[in-house]
């Protein structure tokens, strides 16, 4: 019985006139997008509608794959028990083959947030979190949580050296890419900067725009009054990190660039010690732009981000 997988491709005639034919194996597997929304007591509502519109911003780029939405886990052993869920669905026998994963919830340079009350997920082996089977090309976990690349908020030495953070870790643990956020995350609600001209209008989302006007205006977050109307007009919006100096997001970055540098200076003894995220911020705040994520290959750091107002990295523009 012929094998199905197999296309049969003819080369240019050699100079015997014969032809060389040669069999080359793809795979007939569909792609497979799992999109994690956490389910807990704050901001569950928010994150299911920003996986809902990445759910449909993937459909429209990958019309053939399956692409679903993991919602109601709010403990860590609700996150433990569809992620091995998942493990032994993609066995041999699996009709898909995994892309993508992506988590909509709470977190922080070192783990993932849940409502276990002090208890949070790292990624360590203790996890018991089984390696699934990424596709070896396309595979990449993609925190749009907070900070989940940003090593520096450990305020220490060794982990600016090493780069050890909640996405390195995972990227590490499941020989995989993984993507995480350098500051906090934040809602841009879309079309956001249309807003004011459209306060008679039934629905926010009626207002005519392409796809590519909504790709292109969320590499900019509007100014919060604005935002956050959009966002209540029940506006589409993405879950991503800004360089935002203003409001609570704006405290926290400072507070935390007082504490690295703080604490570098008088326990690590760094001379003029400099928390650089800060300093990217501030280049990027003018206009509220993206702030560029981190992305780490089997726990080694990619080529570095390019951190310049109107520019955009290939990254942020693919997995937003």
């Amino acid at each position: 019985m012929p094998d199905n997988r197999i296309l049969r491709g003819v080369t240019k005639p050699i100079q015997n006139g014969n032809v060389s034919v040669k069999d080359v194996v793809f795979s007939k597997k569909k792609p497979l997008f799992i999109l994690f929304s956490f389910s807990g007591e704050h901001g569950a509502s928010d994150f299911l509608a920003s996986a809902k519109y990445k759910q449909e911003r993937l459909k429209r780029k990958y019309p053939l794959a399956e692409i679903r939405i993991v919602e109601g886990f709010k403990l860590i052993d609700e996150f433990k028990k569809e992620w091995v869920k998942l493990y032994n669905e993609l066995d041999a026998e699996s009709i898909y083959q995994l892309w993508e994963v992506h988590y909509f919830g709470h977190g922080n340079q070192d783990c993932l947030l849940l409502d276990d009350k002090g208890v949070n997920l790292h990624f360590v082996k203790n996890d018991e979190l089984p390696i699934l089977p990424w596709h070896p090309n396309r595979g990449i976990f993609v925190l749009h949580s907070c900070r989940g690349a940003a090593y520096e908020d450990y305020f220490s030495k060794d982990n600016m050296e090493s780069k050890i953070c909640l996405a390195q870790r995972i990227s590490n643990l499941q020989q995989t890419r993984c993507l995480g956020q350098v500051v906090y995350a934040n809602f841009c609600a879309l079309p956001s900067k249309y807003i004011f001209a459209m306060m008679n209008t039934p629905s926010i989302n009626q207002v005519i725009l392409t796809e590519e006007e909504k790709e292109a205006e969320m590499r900019y977050r509007s100014e919060p009054i604005t935002n956050n109307v959009a966002i209540f007009m029940g506006a589409d919006k993405s879950l991503w990190g800004y360089a935002l100096l203003t409001g609570a997001t704006g405290k926290k970055i400072l507070k935390n660039k007082q504490q690295y540098e703080n604490a570098m200076a008088s326990l690590e003894k760094v001379i003029y010690p400099k928390y650089q995220i800060y300093y990217d911020v501030e280049i990027l705040s003018s206009r509220n732009q993206i702030m560029p994520c981190r992305v780490f290959n089997k726990g080694v750091l990619e080529q570095e981000h390019i951190v310049e107002l109107d520019k955009f990295n290939n990254n942020d523009l693919d997995f937003i």
